[in-house]
């Protein structure tokens, strides 16, 4: 099934879909890294909104905007995966074998605060950050060279996504999204 979901996902240039109760959107954003300190640990990062995964000065105000801005406008879902385990399938219902953790967070409303030109800042004022949503859930993927294919199903959160992930070697760059997480969402 996965090299069906391959030729599908090559075919049209894409980083996958992510399905959702109000929809369907493409992704804009999907990375995923080994953690060197847990080598049975590997991170993704699905998002339908842009986040970069590069060495950047994340205290850079303009680079921290546009992060800030990708991931608290209103409609932006976020879906951050953890497998633990040697191999594929990981599941979400059991410490056996190889496991999968899961967080999402999605902004429901936002208000526009400043639009200058281009640049935008955000408020948001209704969002769900979900910690534990990997119950009942199953990660199948695939590493092909630096890129990682596979499919997300989390019936929890009534979300599920199809997938080509780049890898990402930034620490910095999980580590702005890991503090956006770790805040309990948004400013």
């Amino acid at each position: 099934m996965i090299a069906l979901w391959t030729l599908t996902l090559l075919s049209g240039c894409g980083l996958g879909t992510l399905n959702h109760s109000d929809g369907r959107e493409p992704l804009r954003s999907a990375w995923w890294r080994e953690m060197p300190e847990q080598p049975d640990r590997t991170e993704i990062v699905l998002s339908n909104g842009y986040l970069p995964c590069e060495e950047a000065d994340w205290r850079d105000e303009t680079i921290r905007v546009d992060l800030v801005t990708s991931m608290c406008r209103e409609g932006a879902r976020h879906l951050w995966l953890q497998a633990v385990g040697p191999q594929s399938p990981w599941s979400g219902d059991g410490p056996t074998g190889s496991q999968l953790l899961a967080s999402s967070y999605t902004v429901e409303e936002a208000q526009l605060n400043d639009a200058d030109g281009l640049d935008r800042t955000y408020t948001v004022t209704r969002d769900d950050l979900v910690y534990s949503a990997s119950e009942g859930g199953l990660l199948s993927a695939d590493a092909d060279e630096d890129v990682l294919i596979g499919e997300v199903s989390l019936p929890l959160l009534d979300t599920a996504a199809r997938f080509r992930a780049e890898q990402c070697t930034s620490d910095a760059a999980y580590l702005a999204i890991a503090q956006v997480f770790a805040a309990d969402g948004c400013p």
